[in-house]
């Protein structure tokens, strides 16, 4: 959640603002990785847990792809540019790890 709010208050501003299209597929993504993992916690057993988790993961690195578009459109600095950076590389790993776990079925 924390990639998704920090995510936002770049979007809201110009000159990302003005990129609707991009904002909006960039919120999706950031949004889906937190809401997936939700819900498939919110299932029954590791096996839809683990789907879920791998969804969630391949959300977080298209949001890691739309960040390095942001930076080379000059949307945000380079400082809130590895801010955010580190905030998706640690939520990578962190959601990598909850998904090999689920796969050992050990959860």
């Amino acid at each position: 959640m924390k990639l998704s709010e920090e995510l936002q208050a770049i979007l809201d501003r110009p000159p990302a603002s003005y990129d609707g299209k991009f904002c909006q597929a960039t919120r999706d993504a950031a949004l889906s990785a937190p809401r997936n993992i939700a819900e498939g916690f919110g299932r029954f057993g590791n096996r839809e847990f683990a789907n879920f988790v791998s969804i969630a993961r391949a959300s977080l690195m298209e949001t890691q792809t739309n960040l390095l578009f942001a930076r080379s459109s000059h949307f945000l600095s380079n400082e809130e540019f590895k801010t955010l950076w580190d905030l998706s590389e640690e939520a990578v790993a962190t959601t990598t790890g909850l998904l090999k776990h689920l796969r050992r079925g050990k959860a």
